[in-house]
Order: structure tokens, then sequence, then C-alpha cells
């Protein structure tokens, strides 16, 4: 439960919060307990989550619909990507897989398309003997509107512990004053195994 109780002190931290934090966590049974983290707090919670990676931890998985690391001025997201990499370093035998969205908006003229950008993150991390992946959702043929559709889910995956949510790895997601973000941290082996499950057929049946 450390990684949870790590999060929890951040959130009680968060003075703005008052007495309500202590009721963004709740414990369900021996196996699972749950955080709400705020998306004030998001990026705070994964760097805490990354710093707790040790020899012991055997894996990370990080599926985003977006993970903007082009951004300029050392932006959170690239601080999460620079954290990743260092640890790889640290820690050769480190599972560590990143799958992004890779057909939303492919076309755009300006560059700026989610897969234009995600693509930019994703060379980082193989040029940094990190394993990254492209994921995306239905084939066209097999949608009501006949459009391509797209992997829009954002999970953290470290071991036995799941951070997942609506918040994208970008910046205009963290800015308080822009998104409505809402994020579950979740302790829990068997949850873990199951979300792994499906990262799983995300990356090998996502089309289908």
């Amino acid at each position: 439960m450390a990684a949870i109780s790590c999060a929890h002190k951040a959130v009680n931290a968060d003075e703005s919060q008052g007495a309500d934090s202590q009721q963004t966590a709740s414990s369900i049974n021996e196996d699972l307990r749950v955080l709400l983290i705020p998306q004030e707090l998001y990026y705070e919670t994964i760097l805490k989550l990354l710093d707790g990676v040790s020899d012991k931890t055997k894996i990370i998985r990080i599926l985003q619909f977006k993970f903007f690391t082009d951004n300029p001025d050392n932006s959170l997201p690239q601080q999460i990507a620079y954290k990743i990499v260092s640890l790889k370093k640290q820690y050769s035998d480190l599972d560590i897989e990143i799958l992004l969205e890779s057909k939303k908006d492919l076309d755009r003229a300006d560059g700026k398309g989610a897969a234009q950008r995600n693509l930019v993150t994703k060379k980082y991390f193989e040029k940094n003997g990190i394993k990254a992946s492209e994921v995306f959702g239905l084939d066209a043929a097999l949608t009501t509107t006949k459009r391509q559709g797209i992997s829009h889910a954002k999970v953290i995956l470290i071991d036995d512990t799941v951070l997942a949510g609506s918040t994208d790895l970008t910046q205009q997601s963290t800015t308080i004053s822009a998104n409505n973000e809402m994020n579950l941290l979740v302790q829990s082996a068997k949850l873990s195994s199951t979300v792994l499950q499906f990262i799983r057929q995300v990356k090998e049946v996502g089309s289908s």
C-alpha cells in the first residue's frame, strides 16, 4: 500500500481539499484500496509513483491517448518521460512499454495531430531503449459512423498499482483552469492483472 499512502499524503497536503480530502480514499477489501486523484495532483502523483520504483519493481505500462513531450520549457509530460528513461537506465531489467494512439489526425497539415505528436514521444523512448507500441481503435468498417476509431484509454500501471482516468499526458490536461479531469489510483493485484490483460488485448486486437 506504499504507493497509495504516498499519494494520499500528497492529497492531504493540499490545504484546498480541507476535511473532504480524508474522504477521497476508501478501503473496499484487503486487496483493493482506491484514492481519488484531482487533476492538480495528477502529475505529482505520477512522479511519486515513479520515485517509488526500485530493483524489486517488475513492470511499467503506460497506455495513453495523448502523451506529448514536444512542448517547450521542460513540460510536465517531458519530466515524466525523462524520469522513465532514467529508471530504465538504472534498472535495465525493468519491463517498460509505452503504448500510444497512432492514427488520430495523422494527416493534419499542421503536424499537431494526436498521432503525429505521439510519434515524437514514441521515437524518444525507442531511442533510449524503451519499447513503444502503436495502438488504435476499431477499423472504420466496424464502426457505426464508418470512421476510424481511436485508443482513448489513459492508464498507468506499475506492478500492483493502477492510475486511470480522463487525464491525458499533455500540458492542457494539467492546467486547472482548462479541463475538468478525474482519476482513480487503485492498488490491487487482481485489478492490476486484469488491466494488464486489457492493455495486451488493446495492443493485439485493438482494430477489431
